[in-house]
């Protein structure tokens, strides 16, 4: 059936009406109900907001910020209260930080950049551009005060959508402020000296266009207005339009009846998910699970079809392509309704430094912000000058004034004498600026309501595409931004993923006034919203408490896919304190082992390697990441592609310090490396993940981000068939309970933690353990015994065991090649042959294969520059003999030489002392409780174990370390 009855416009063309109802949502928006209530208050921040004067008097506001909290227990009062806390915690999320920021410059106006402020200073108006989206001015501006330069196409500065406040360079912010938004941000305007920038200015009433004044402009490094702009909109008018699902979403009412259009019609075509035959009654006969889902799966679907709010728990490993789609399949398959479908993928919060974000992760950060085509980086429309050639000097204000008393009234200016007429002028161009600029900006008023009225006309059309489509995709951004346009059709369905990982506000948004069915999927033990304002974040406001969250919270019926499908069992067990529940389906239970690890498909690699902080304070750990680097590029020797190995960490510091580790390896030039930070990489797999931990202090319980028990699931579900952990255990044990578990369990059979990377070469199934990042230099992907393989060219490979190919490796011996003259090759052996005697006479073609330099020749004779002819050159004897004797070698002795070195370190290796296996906990060690953890260190460096090996029996040196304090039982001492 049709959405819903248009209310057509016929426009020129075959078919094509337009949809009246968005003229009718905007215009509502638009006049808003006057008066002091919240829903007044105009869409981007006002002049005296910024500023932090109070709107009603006049003075200047306190340091607190009035906010109701968001109510997480128990329903709320009321939906206006419910409409006016969201809106206010949200809109104090968005300005708080530029607010701040102005605050700061305000205190300090000499001061740089800062982690929380960006300042540009020298700010002109060039000119302005009439386009489509209003009147934009361009500056230019220096950015002297962030003391490096910014290379703009990886730093999130002046992102399009992101609002900035101006001042007058003299003023700082003591009495103007002008908020302005970014237009656009063309590179090659921005790679100009001065750069340049466009703006929107929010208030025509506050532009300026005077080419001649100077301003400083201020930009927030955290936040972004953009993303919560059209949200705070959505918000007002649900207050004027009234709230579908306010009883659920406000009154926790825990009875949810069937979807209307399901009580209306419950027969629905099941044989696009497996159900043959005829339509199934899904309110009063619903059939057993087809073969295709497990019983988690059949059961989630069930609560979809049948339930008006359905919430459904679920990562994206768990649900494999979308238990999504099987309601999709149903509904489709009979073509009941017209829904959406919503992703949520936003993160708003820059908190990564700005000159090392990748150029990928500024395009996704573009793309998660809703910037779409209509947000072009060039505007389109006139452009117009506005640069004056100034000339003469400048007048003070009091010459000015005694100019302006004394010639102002004359009729005739031709009586003002010469040495005054310049000074008039100035007078009279100033008088004749603010003249124009008064008029230009109620011009300018005019046109920003005509390109609103464009934009209008752009979604009437677009409507008409729309109305046509059976599913409609887009973010949760998307959904705020084009709420006009998206309720015109009248959508009956909304489901919405990953409805966890956004804040409540935008989800609430999303019920316009034709909503029958709304569906949240998600997991709100992964990671939740983000908050430009991190004193928003939890107790007491919890603004980055989801609504997915809060109902399961309050006890509002879902169900829980149990089934996951992305980790192979040894990694999966993990998990198992913060999903108790969760099974293994059979397509994960045969993963392949990693190469190199003899079957270890995840570790967990302890040290006690302490901690530094960067400029930024970002958290780094420098031998840690060099561990990690020599252990992926080992993986990668081993024949895992590059593609396969994600490495993971908490902090952008570290993140940063592996890349360049990476990228200054000559085997990785090139290659397109997965460095993420874990907040990134929410919604993301890999075969084979390494994990950065990062933190190991003497402060017990300082573990930042690793304290956050979503950030840690998603760091430890991430990985498909290896999985490896490197950081101080000790220290994650006692200071968080959850490490405590971790630890406990990778303890366990198989155990997988210890002080030594345990690798297997595959060539001698040897096992090698690494203790420090520089023993991975020890090995070529193998073990540390020599390669015992000959290369192409018949020599003995020079190198350790390695994991690649002889076909790679380049032969560095003495060329042992007989040439055609009858003389020696010089060259080494990966390099094409050569004479020893140079441009050698009888290279001519006089030798016949199979003959030597004391083979009967005929002399080829060599024309010299003179002309004359002489004879073959002939070797002294001295050197001859030379030449005789090292070509016996090469070709024998050579190689008995190479025997009898490789034989004698084969001796030496036999008799050192040979490591077994590092273990966290001896077999004979007391096991630990929540008081201690004893971690067994052993005295080995580099231990090996060729095949068929017994190493004699050795004595063990255990060190007991208590986090508690001191135990009389565990002495140093050997065992």
């Amino acid at each position: 059936m049709r959405a819903g009855r248009l209310n057509p416009t016929r426009l020129p063309g075959p078919n094509i009406t337009l949809n009246k109802d968005i003229q009718a949502y905007v215009q509502e928006t638009r006049h808003a109900a006057a008066g002091d209530t919240w829903t007044a208050n105009p869409e981007l921040p006002t002049t005296n907001e910024i500023l932090g004067i109070d709107e009603s008097d006049g003075s200047s506001g306190s340091n607190i910020v009035d906010l109701v909290p968001n109510n997480i227990d128990g329903p709320w009062l009321s939906t206006e209260m419910y409409l006016r806390a969201h809106y206010n915690l949200l809109r104090e999320n968005a300005v708080a930080p530029l607010r701040d920021a102005v605050a700061y410059v305000k205190g300090q106006p000499r001061m740089k950049d800062s982690l929380d402020v960006c300042i540009y200073e020298k700010v002109y108006v060039v000119g302005i551009t009439c386009g489509d989206a209003g009147i934009a001015v361009k500056l230019t501006f220096s950015t002297a005060r962030a003391g490096k330069n910014i290379v703009w196409e990886y730093s999130p500065r002046l992102t399009t959508g992101t609002i900035v406040a101006l001042t007058p360079a003299n003023d700082m912010f003591k009495s103007k402020c002008i908020v302005a938004v970014v237009a656009a941000r063309p590179l090659d305007g921005l790679k100009k000296n001065p750069a340049e920038i466009d703006i929107f200015y929010t208030r025509a009433e506050d532009a300026e266009f005077d080419p001649q004044l100077e301003f400083v402009m201020i930009e927030a490094r955290s936040g972004y207005y953009e993303a919560s702009r059209h949200t705070l909109t959505a918000l007002q008018k649900m207050a004027r339009e009234g709230f579908p699902f306010s009883e659920y979403l406000c009154g926790l009412q825990p009875n949810i009846e069937p979807p209307e259009y399901i009580k209306l019609n419950p027969f629905i075509d099941m044989s696009a998910i497996g159900e043959e035959g005829e339509k199934v009654d899904v309110l009063n006969n619903w059939p057993p699970p087809p073969e295709s889902l497990d019983s988690s799966q059949w059961n989630a679907l069930r609560q979809i079809l049948m339930k008006r709010l359905a919430i459904v728990q679920g990562a994206e490993g768990w649900v494999h392509g979308g238990d999504q789609v099987e309601p999709l399949s149903a509904w489709l398959g009979d073509r009941k309704v017209k829904f959406e479908v919503v992703y949520q993928a936003d993160n708003f919060g820059f908190v990564e430094d700005d000159i090392d974000l990748e150029y990928e992760q500024l395009k996704e950060l573009e793309m998660e912000q809703g910037l779409d085509e209509e947000d072009s980086e060039y505007l389109r429309g006139p452009y117009m000058s506005l640069m004056e050639q100034v000339r003469g000097h400048s007048l003070s204000a009091a010459a000015a004034e005694a100019l302006r008393a004394r010639y102002l009234e004359y009729d005739d200016l031709w009586k003002v004498p010469s040495r005054d007429r310049g000074g008039v002028y100035s007078i009279f161009q100033k008088l004749a600026k603010a003249a124009i600029r008064a008029l230009f900006r109620s011009f300018a008023k005019r046109y920003e309501m005509a390109a609103e009225n464009l934009k209008t006309g752009k979604w009437e059309l677009n409507s008409t595409i729309i109305q046509s489509a059976r599913v409609v995709g887009m973010t949760t951004t998307g959904l705020s931004k084009y709420r006009a346009l998206i309720s015109s059709v009248k959508p009956k369905i909304i489901m919405i993923e990953e409805a966890a990982e956004v804040i409540e506000a935008p989800i609430t948004a999303a019920c316009v006034k034709s909503l029958e069915h709304l569906i949240l999927i998600g997991d709100h033990k992964q990671l939740q919203g983000n908050c430009a304002v991190k004193e928003l974040e939890g107790e007491p406001f919890f603004l980055q408490v989801s609504l997915f969250e809060r109902l399961v919270h309050n006890g509002i019926d879902f169900k829980t896919l149990t089934k996951q499908r992305r980790m192979a069992p040894e990694i999966r067990r993990i998990l198992a304190p913060i999903y108790d529940d969760l099974e293994d389906h059979p397509s994960v239970v045969a993963r392949p082992a990693v190469p190199g690890m003899g079957g270890v498909n995840s570790f967990f690699f302890c040290h006690d390697w302490p901690e530094s902080s960067d400029s930024l304070l970002s958290k780094y750990n420098d031998r840690e990441a060099r561990m990690i680097v020599g252990f992926f590029i080992y993986l990668h020797l081993n024949g895992v592609p590059v593609q396969d190995i994600t490495i993971l960490t908490f902090y952008n510091g570290q993140r940063k310090k592996i890349l360049k580790a990476l990228r200054d390896n000559n085997i990785l030039q090139g290659q397109y490396l997965k460095v993420s930070t874990v907040d990134s990489y929410q919604g993301e797999e890999n075969e084979i993940v390494l994990l950065s931990l990062v933190r190991s202090n003497e402060n017990s319980g300082n573990m930042g981000f690793l304290a956050v028990e979503n950030r840690v699931c998603v760091a430890l579900s991430r990985a498909k068939r290896g999985f490896y952990i490197f950081g101080n255990a000790e220290f994650l044990a006692v200071s968080n309970p959850l490490w405590w578990e971790v630890v406990q369990i990778v303890n366990c059979g198989p155990r997988r933690i210890g002080y030594r990377v345990p690798i297997t070469c595959g060539n001698h199934q040897a096992k090698t353990y690494i203790a420090e990042p520089d023993h991975w230099s020890l090995t070529n992907g193998g073990c540390t015994l020599k390669c015992d393989q000959k290369l192409k060219c018949g020599h003995d490979c020079p190198l350790r065991c390695h994991a690649v190919s002889h076909s790679q490796v380049k032969c560095q011996q003495p060329c042992t090649e007989l040439l055609p003259c009858g003389h020696g090759c010089v060259e080494i052996c990966d390099c094409p042959c050569k004479c020893q005697y140079g441009e050698c006479a009888v290279l001519n073609g006089c030798l016949r294969a199979g003959e030597n330099s004391s083979s009967p020749t005929r002399e080829n004779p060599v024309v010299t520059p003179t002309g004359t002819r002489t004879g073959p050159p002939r070797a002294p004897d001295a050197h001859a003999d030379f030449v005789q004797n090292y070509q016996a070698y090469s070709n024998g002795g050579a190689k008995q030489d190479d025997a009898r070195l490789a034989s004698k370190e084969l001796a030496t290796i036999e008799c050192e002392n040979v490591k077994a296996p590092p273990l966290l906990l001896g077999n004979d060690a007391p096991r630990f409780d929540k008081r201690s953890l004893p971690i067994l260190k052993e005295n080995a460096v580099l231990p090996v174990r060729p095949t068929g090996h017994h190493p004699p029996t050795r004595q063990k040196y255990v060190q007991y370390y208590s986090p508690g304090r001191p135990s009389s039982n565990s002495p140093d001492k050997k065992v």
